[in-house]
């Protein structure tokens, strides 16, 4: 009897010591701190699924790092990688401080660090590139450079060499693999040419904001400065034009590349996508045609920074509208100063015809005179009805290059001059004349300056006539 109590206690231990020794897969009760899962030594903990490693954790950061999933982290060793996912980093050879998250994300690195990939496919080409960031469902799927952040699904999926890039937006894409410092903002935005910002995509009507853009104009980093803008000239040649976009034509010269998915199928564009775009096309904008503008500038050689011209074949024309300002401005300007020597001229043209209007009434009043002696037989020159002169108008008047006076001599006389005199009653020119009866005087203005002269005909030191005429030339 007590050999038998003996066996079954001994047995009973056994199994007791046999269940303390197993983690149950159906609730484990009394644990404590000095409870685990896991090893004692320093080899890593493998997960494996139907005899197949699904999932590895190593035993010191600085060691591979961390996976889960079939194939992922299979082949590395580089250190301090974390990997989540079907065949995620299954390449990674000396690569090191990546993480990554998703079936085939970062599939193929073999010696890039610290990149850091969430989605499927994301990174999935990079082999060496380092410092790049993809959110989003195969995110720089092709990208090998640096220093990349990509954000949406498919976003810079056609990256490939450039460098410092960054977009935000479902297929925000460049259409040349090779391109660097590029910004995009926008489902579908697409960057053209390096060091570019891109806001919006073809569908997009309006971009604004609570207040306006702001340019660097301080003054204390600027230099070289000139006051050399053309104003009227520039803007005088200028030609508005209203117009539709043709979005199909910026297609055909961008060339974006599809977005395609694992499988080689294009991703079409949304419904609501291609309506608005349509929608846009329909929009009625006024505006310059930019080839039209640089020519302009450049007749005028005018270095304009308004024009924003293409990089290359594959990039569009822009113009930068707040630039217009400028030259506007002095236009204005150069308009203001016309008015006002207009208005100094306008005011020295009425001090002028003030001038001539007292000519006009001294000479009148000469007349009235020399009538009055013929009238009362004072003078021995008096002239007699037999002993008639006179002067007529000049022809035209006012003139600019030359005038023809016409005159009448008496049939005796001794002397008889034409005297041209200049508002202020300084002689200009004196003529002679002779004969009798009627003749003229042809007056040529090379030698004149513009303004008013009156002329005047002198028989025997007599004045017989006198007159007004208007030199413009």
């Amino acid at each position: 009897m007590k050999k038998t109590f003996a066996i079954i206690f001994a047995a009973a231990l056994a199994a007791n010591y046999a269940n303390a020794q197993n983690w149950l897969t159906t609730g484990n009760a009394g644990l404590s701190n000095t409870n685990f899962i896991g090893t004692t030594d320093a080899v890593p903990l493998i997960f494996k699924v139907n005899s197949k490693q699904s999932g590895k954790i190593e035993y010191l950061a600085s060691k591979a790092g961390t996976s889960f999933g079939y194939l992922a982290l299979k082949a590395t060793t580089g250190a301090g990688n974390t990997a989540f996912g079907y065949r995620a980093m299954t390449a990674n050879g000396i690569g090191y401080a990546n993480t990554t998250s998703g079936q085939y994300s970062m599939e193929n690195n073999t010696d890039g660090f610290s990149n850091t990939a969430f989605g499927s496919e994301a990174l999935r080409q990079n082999i060496s590139g380092y410092f790049n960031t993809a959110v989003g469902q195969a995110a720089l799927a092709n990208s090998t450079s640096f220093d990349n952040t990509a954000v949406g699904r498919y976003s810079l999926l056609s990256l490939t060499t450039g460098n410092s890039n960054t977009a935000l937006g479902s297929a925000t894409n460049v259409n040349d693999g090779t391109l660097s410092n590029i910004t995009l903002l926008g489902d579908y935005a697409t960057g053209t040419a390096s060091n570019q910002v891109r806001v919006g995509n073809g569908s997009t009507t309006s971009i604004g904001g609570q207040v306006g853009w702001s340019t660097l104009s301080d003054a204390r980093v600027k230099k070289n400065i000139k006051q050399n803008v053309p104003g009227l000239a520039f803007i005088n040649k200028l030609q508005s034009v209203t117009y539709n976009l043709d979005l199909d034509a910026v297609d055909n010269i961008v060339k974006a590349p599809a977005i395609t998915d694992a499988n080689g199928k294009t991703i079409a564009p949304s419904a609501d996508y291609i309506a608005a775009r349509k929608a846009k096309e329909k929009i009625v904008y006024s505006g310059f045609l930019a080839q039209d503008v640089e020519k302009i500038a450049k007749s005028m050689n005018y270095d304009f920074d308004g024009v924003d011209a293409a990089k290359n074949s594959k990039d569009l024309y822009g113009l930068r509208y707040a630039e217009f300002v400028v030259p506007l401005v002095k236009a204005v300007q150069e308009l203001s100063k016309q008015n006002d020597d207009l208005k100094i001229q306008n005011e020295g043209q009425q001090k002028t015809n003030a001038d001539l209007q007292k000519q006009i009434n001294d000479l009148k009043a000469s007349i009235a005179s020399i009538s009055r002696s013929v009238s009362a037989g004072s003078d021995a020159q008096t002239v007699r009805p037999n002993n008639i002169s006179s002067i007529e108008q000049n022809v035209p008047n006012p003139f600019s290059n030359s005038t023809i006076i016409s005159y009448t001599l008496p049939q005796k006389y001794n002397k008889a001059v034409m005297v041209i005199a200049d508002k202020a009653g300084k002689t200009i020119k004196e003529i002679s004349l002779s004969g009798n009866g009627k003749g003229t005087v042809n007056i040529d203005a090379s030698s004149l300056a513009s303004g008013a002269y009156h002329y005047s005909l002198y028989i025997d030191g007599r004045l017989t006539g006198s007159k007004q005429m208007l030199l413009n030339k």
